[in-house]
């Protein structure tokens, strides 16, 4: 008698195993199946990877979130509907492009300077004018180039240094994880009340350790940060 009971507890065990939902399918890019994608059930917090052959498959009900990524690829995510679940999915990912910082360089003005014998002789001249002394004869040709004041005029010009200021646009810490994930993640996995998403992530950023996650981290690190800030968070 117990070894029927038990029979039947490790078929009921297996048919409730099996009978667990799942969506499958293939990832493309523009031409070709793609391997070793990661596959994220983030409702759920499953993961997995598509085969050589970009083929995938993952345990997911409707309304699960499911998010596929690749550092080499835009991130998709997918609302799993009822016909993703009874259909093969075709999965379409675009490869990201070269990304070039955004470099701000002020424009400082431009100058002429006439750096002609004729210009820097008058100079001189007008200075010697204006500052008389007595002429005492040394053997210097009067009104020759002075080339201590050519030195010192062209010291001048190229004294100030050219300056260039750099910026570079960083995106905030809650405006990249609400890309990243949608409202449902905030209030049914991290059970926070709507009203207070922005307040949490609010909190996340003045954690410095926020400043480490960009649009390029990878978003199981993001989702282990999100859930232990959570465990923080009151």
């Amino acid at each position: 008698m117990k070894k029927s009971y038990l029979v039947l507890f490790v078929l009921g065990l297996a048919t409730t195993l099996f009978s667990q939902s799942k969506i499958n399918g293939k990832v493309f890019d523009e031409n070709d199946l793609i391997p070793n994608i990661e596959v994220i059930n983030a409702t759920k917090q499953l993961t997995s990877k598509t085969d050589n052959e970009g083929n995938f498959q993952i345990l997911a009900d409707v309304n699960d979130e499911i998010i596929f990524y690749s550092k080499n690829f835009v991130e998709r995510h997918l609302k799993v509907k009822k016909e993703h679940l009874t259909n093969e999915n075709k999965i379409v990912l675009v490869k990201k492009e070269i990304e070039l910082e955004e470099l701000k360089i002020d424009k400082l003005p431009t100058f002429k300077a006439d750096m002609s014998y004729e210009s820097l002789k008058m100079e001189k001249i007008y200075n010697e004018q204006s500052r008389p002394k007595a002429q005492v004869y040394n053997g210097e040709i009067q009104n020759g180039m002075d080339f201590m004041a050519i030195g010192n005029f062209i010291g001048k010009l190229f004294s100030k240094k050219d300056k260039k200021k750099v910026s570079k646009k960083t995106e905030k810490f809650s405006t990249m994880a609400k890309k990243r994930f949608a409202n449902d993640y905030f209030t049914k996995n991290l059970n926070l009340p709507e009203n207070e998403i922005d307040l949490f992530l609010t909190f996340c950023e003045m954690d410095k350790a926020s400043n480490a996650f960009d649009k390029k981290s990878g978003t199981l690190d993001l989702m282990d940060y999100l859930l232990k800030k959570r465990g923080e968070f009151k």
